[in-house]
């Protein structure tokens, strides 16, 4: 599932997908408008998720994102209404929750 460079949750009901994280990231909708955003909410640790995003540390379903303006309008996974898998590096896999 998680050992490709696209994690495939396809198949997979919501409830299955929130079991497989044991963190999930609750975030309001109206609170991120653009991905530096929320590379900035999502990121834990040493460093400002926006410049790690710069520099191609962070991905939204499978797809890295380098442009901190780019709108988070199209982020939800395929059949899953409130539910966006991001990526911090090569195996950081979190589940964002949108409230």
């Amino acid at each position: 599932m998680f050992g490709q460079k696209k994690a495939d949750l396809t198949g997979l009901t919501r409830n299955e997908v929130l079991q497989l994280f044991r963190t999930t990231i609750d975030i309001k909708r109206g609170d991120i408008a653009s991905m530096g955003q929320l590379a900035n909410a999502t990121r834990s640790g040493t460093g400002k998720g926006e410049i790690l995003m710069k520099n191609g540390a962070f991905a939204v379903n499978g797809e890295k994102k380098r442009d901190p303006s780019e709108s988070v309008s199209n982020v939800l996974l395929p059949g899953l209404p409130d539910l966006t898998l991001i990526c911090w590096g090569k195996r950081d896999y979190n589940i964002v929750r949108w409230i």
